[in-house]
Order: C-alpha cells, then sequence, then structure tokens
C-alpha cells in the first residue's frame, strides 16, 4: 500500500508541478494499471456475492491490499 500512497504523491507533485509530459504519461499509465485491477476486484467480489459466495467476496476484498482501502486511496 505504501506504493500506491507513494504514486499518489507523486501523481499530486507533477501536477502541481507541471511535470514533464514524460513523466506524467509514466505515472498515468501505473494509476490506470493499479484502477483497472481494482475494478476487476470489485467485480469480481460483486459476481460472488450474486452467486451466493459471501465468504470468499470478503477474502477477496480483504487480500492485500485490502480493497476499499486500495479505492480510497486511488480516488484522491
Amino acid at each position: 500500500m505504501l506504493a500506491i500512497r507513494r504514486l499518489v504523491r507523486q501523481i499530486q507533485t507533477a501536477l502541481e508541478e507541471n511535470a514533464k509530459e514524460g513523466v506524467v504519461e509514466h505515472l498515468a499509465v501505473e494509476y490506470a494499471r493499479l484502477s483497472s485491477e481494482a475494478y476487476k476486484r470489485l467485480e469480481t467480489c460483486a459476481a460472488m456475492l450474486e452467486k451466493g459466495s459471501e465468504y470468499q467476496a470478503l477474502q477477496l476484498a480483504e487480500a492485500e491490499p485490502p480493497l476499499m482501502d486500495l479505492i480510497a486511496t486511488l480516488s484522491f
């Protein structure tokens, strides 16, 4: 989770300081990858819940990094 928080700080700094395009692009690609992974986990949890697999959905949601913490961090 520290790496994700570091990425968010780097994005914030890059936006505040008008960083070079290449730097911003690299950060954006990594942010998009993490966001996509979080979305896929969320969709998988929803599918598990629809099938009645509450325990499995909870396990997936609580796996490192915990899904709700990840989403909250990414939604800076």
